[in-house]
């Protein structure tokens, strides 16, 4: 699929639901196995196979915060308003 990033998200981490991720510390966020960031990509092409929806959701596990960046060089960095390809 080949779409362009319309929204992206505020990052989260594991235990969202129980604590607000601006409060949540470095060693917390790294003992939760780091942040998650949604973006939602409104779809131009598809490539092979078909799709109904003319939008998807999509996550990276990699975020930021007020006082945390979460970087992985594997995982691939939405940004609104650029296109990207993903499988």
């Amino acid at each position: 699929m080949i779409g362009e990033v319309k929204t992206t998200l505020p990052s989260k981490w594991k235990f969202h639901n129980e604590k607000d991720t601006k409060d949540a510390s470095p060693q917390e966020i790294f003992e939760a196995e780091g942040l998650f960031t949604d973006s939602m990509i409104s779809i131009e092409q598809i490539l092979k196979g078909n799709y109904a929806e003319p939008t998807i959701r999509a996550r990276s596990f990699m975020g930021e915060t007020e006082k945390i960046r979460w970087v992985d060089s594997s995982e691939p960095a939405f940004r609104k308003g650029k296109l990207t390809s993903f499988f």
